[in-house]
């Protein structure tokens, strides 16, 4: 049997949800949300969309503290650990102003 990723329309939605982040135009915070039952397929869907759109894929993680998420971000944009929040803060924002990704 092959391993196939099959585009179902809660897919599509996903991928249209991604898009109208992306367009939403430079400068622009957004927040998307998708959810649903367990099993239904969204960490497939996010993970399939994570590369089909060069995005930044995180799974949250119960104890993360804000330095603990922002050094995580840091190390999936490819760079090193920073000591302090705003630190870490401060270098996702120039790298993620420079080249804008969903995260």
């Amino acid at each position: 049997m092959k391993n196939q990723f099959i585009v179902t329309k809660n897919v599509r939605r996903l991928y249209q949800l991604a898009d109208t982040l992306q367009q939403a135009g430079d400068k622009t915070p957004g927040l998307g949300l998708f959810y649903g039952e367990p099993g239904l397929g969204k960490t497939e869907a996010a993970a399939h969309m994570h590369l089909q759109k060069n995005s930044i894929y995180l799974r949250a993680k119960t104890a993360w503290t804000v330095l603990w998420f922002l050094n995580d971000l840091l190390h999936e944009l490819g760079e090193k650990k920073a000591g302090k929040t705003e630190n870490a803060y401060a270098r996702i924002v120039e790298i993620l102003g420079a080249q804008p990704r969903l995260v």
